[in-house]
């Protein structure tokens, strides 16, 4: 008889829930930044020894008294940056960590023992793509046929539901919308390579939740806050 050890494999997979940064929840604090943080910032040199601005601009920030919105966005770019790429691998690294020890009771029901981050992919433009954390995981494959057995009738909805044809979407010619195809077909190609589904399908049935829901509940208890990402480009000292 196997052991849970002897059938225990590891994969890299897509890490489902997580809905990019681009236009979405995760990508709050760089537009809260932008909006309000350079005004903070100078607000606070303004009250304090001048080290950061030229004693011109300096002079300009005091002179403006807050009326020129588009001199003090012009000066927060000129001496302040954001490392954006930094905050974004710590940010995903943070939601993977938060994610598989906030739902680790349910993960144990399909014995994924192992939840490690990879990498972040962020497309250079976002018209065709998003962004996509890749991690490492290690799970037992009997474990997860038996749990999607149990549950037939609640997987072949999810199945159909998020496999159907759309205006926008076309399944791949290898997913197919009846669970019963999968259920006589060769089981080991489709846990292998559906584990981003499985694991998606298994944190929504167990907690009724929607994926948006999902994704909410993990950004609420991400602690990484991008003002420690702020660095000064360009500074009175230096210019010395």
């Amino acid at each position: 008889m196997a052991t849970n050890k002897q059938i225990e494999k590891k994969a890299e997979i897509y890490l489902p829930f997580f809905s990019w940064f681009y236009g979405s929840i995760h990508n709050t604090q760089y537009n809260d930044l932008e909006n309000n943080e350079y005004e903070n910032i100078i607000e606070d040199i303004t009250n304090t020894n001048n080290t950061i601005f030229s004693d011109e601009d300096f002079k300009k920030v005091i002179d403006s008294k807050w009326k020129d919105f588009e001199f003090f966005y012009e000066i927060w770019y000129k001496y302040y940056e954001v490392d954006y790429k930094d905050f974004k691998k710590d940010y995903s690294k943070e939601y993977v960590s938060v994610f598989y020890n906030k739902y680790k009771n349910i993960f144990e029901k399909i014995w994924i023992s192992e939840m490690t981050f990879i990498s972040l992919y962020s497309p250079k433009y976002y018209n065709y793509w998003n962004d996509e954390i890749t991690v490492k995981i290690k799970y037992n494959f009997n474990k997860i046929k038996k749990y999607l057995e149990e549950t037939k009738k609640e997987f072949s909805k999810y199945i159909k539901e998020k496999n159907a044809i759309r205006s926008w979407f076309y399944p791949s010619e290898y997913m197919k919308e009846d669970f019963d195809e999968y259920m006589d077909g060769d089981w080991n190609w489709f846990v292998e390579n559906q584990l981003t589904q499985i694991i998606e399908f298994t944190i929504i049935n167990e907690t009724e939740k929607t994926k948006n829901d999902i994704d909410v509940n993990i950004y609420n208890d991400i602690d990484v806050n991008i003002h420690d990402y702020i660095k000064v480009i360009k500074s009175k000292t230096n210019e010395e």
